[in-house]
C-alpha cells in the first residue's frame, strides 16, 4: 500500500483548495512512498504547487477537453471527489483508476465511484477540513483529525517574499494585512469599519497593507484612508503566488471568510477570521485553521448583510492574537 498513487480532486476555490491540502498531509502520513496529485483550477495552482505534500499539479482548465487521456497518463490508482463534478467522475472510471472515493450523494457518483461515503456535508457540524479528511474512512486509516491536528498538515514551503514587494515593507512595524471585501464569497464587514479601524492603528506601530482586485479598489475608493503615512495600497497589483507570499510575511490579516483568511492561516500568520453564526456559512464550517488562527462571530446573523463588529471590538481581538502569539514564541 505505501506506494500508492493519490489523485485529489478539488476544482473549486482558492480557500476550499487550501482546505484539502491536510488530506495529501495526512495520506502522507499514512503512506510515506505515496506519490499524490491534486487536479485544480488556474486559479488554486500556486496554493496546491506551495505543498510540500503534494507532487503534481494537474490544471484542469488545461486538460479537460481531453481529461480521460490525461487521467490514463497519470496511472494513478485511487482518487479522491472531493469536490464532485459530473465530467471528472466519469473520466476517472473510463480511465480506469481502480479506486475512486466520493459521497453518494448525487446520482453520478453513484454510477461512478466504487468507495461510496455516506455523510452529507450540507447538514454536517464538522469544519469543512474535516469532512475532507473524513473521506479516509474510505481507506480504513485514521480520518478524524481535531483542528489542532488539521493545523499541522498543511505542509506549507516557506515562501520567499519577491524583492518589488519587500522593499515597500516597514519591517519595524506590524505588517497588518487587511482583505475587506471576498467577491461575494462571504458576508462582509463593512468597508468603513476597516477605515475606522486604520484610524485607531498607531502609525508608528502598524503598516497596513490593503489587498484586493482592481474592481473591489474602485468600490472601496471613498471608504478608506488611503493618503495615511502608514497605508500601502497593493490592490490589483498582486498575483496569486505573491499574495500568498505576503500573508505569509505579514505579522496579521484580517478578513471574512475568504482565501486570502485561509492562506494566513496555512502559513503560521496571526489571521482573524469574521463570521456570521448562521449555519453553513458560520465558523463551525468554515473558520480559518491555523496555529495563530482566530475569529469574531457575533450574536445573530445580520439581516443586512454586513458583519455588525466595531472597530473597536476588532482591534481589542486582534491586539490579544498577537500577543498570544509572541506569548507562544
Amino acid at each position: 500500500m505505501d506506494k500508492q498513487h493519490f489523485l485529489i480532486s478539488r476544482t473549486d476555490g482558492i480557500g476550499d483548495a487550501i482546505l484539502t491540502l491536510p488530506l495529501a498531509g495526512a495520506l502522507k502520513k499514512e503512506f510515506p512512498n505515496c506519490k499524490i496529485s491534486f487536479l485544480g483550477r488556474t486559479y488554486t495552482k500556486a496554493i496546491v504547487k506551495a505543498c510540500v505534500h503534494i507532487d503534481e499539479f494537474v490544471n484542469f482548465d488545461e486538460v479537460k477537453e481531453d481529461l480521460v487521456s490525461e487521467l490514463k497518463r497519470l496511472q494513478a490508482n485511487t482518487i479522491f471527489h472531493v469536490f464532485p463534478q459530473k465530467a471528472i467522475a466519469f473520466a476517472a472510471k473510463a480511465a480506469g483508476i481502480q479506486t475512486r472515493i466520493g459521497t453518494a450523494r448525487r446520482w453520478y457518483m453513484i454510477q461512478s465511484v466504487n468507495k461510496p461515503l455516506f455523510y452529507s456535508r450540507k447538514k454536517s457540524e464538522l469544519h469543512e477540513a474535516q469532512l475532507n479528511l473524513k473521506m479516509l474512512q474510505a481507506m480504513k486509516v485514521k480520518s478524524d483529525y481535531s483542528l489542532s491536528e488539521i493545523a499541522q498538515l498543511y505542509g506549507v514551503k516557506t515562501l520567499e517574499l519577491p524583492t518589488k514587494l519587500e522593499a515597500q515593507l516597514d519591517k519595524r512595524k506590524t505588517l497588518l494585512v487587511l482583505h475587506p471585501l471576498s467577491h461575494g464569497s462571504a458576508l462582509e464587514w463593512p468597508t468603513s469599519s476597516f477605515g475606522g479601524l486604520i484610524d485607531l492603528l498607531p502609525e508608528d506601530d502598524f503598516q497596513v497593507i490593503i489587498t484586493g482586485t482592481q474592481k473591489e479598489r474602485d468600490a472601496m475608493a471613498d471608504q478608506l484612508p488611503w493618503a495615511k503615512k502608514n497605508v500601502l495600497d497593493f490592490t490589483s497589483s498582486l498575483s496569486l503566488d505573491e499574495l500568498f507570499s505576503l500573508c505569509a510575511h505579514a505579522d496579521a490579516l484580517i478578513a471574512a471568510s475568504t482565501g486570502p483568511l485561509h492562506m494566513a492561516a496555512a502559513a503560521g500568520t496571526v489571521a482573524l477570521g469574521l463570521y456570521s453564526p448562521k449555519q453553513p456559512i458560520w465558523p463551525k464550517r468554515w473558520q480559518a485553521i491555523g496555529a495563530n488562527a482566530d475569529y469574531l462571530v457575533c450574536k445573530t446573523h445580520p439581516e443586512n448583510g454586513a458583519l455588525p463588529f466595531t472597530p473597536q471590538e476588532v482591534f481589542l481581538k486582534l491586539k490579544e492574537m498577537l500577543l498570544a502569539r509572541e506569548t507562544k514564541s
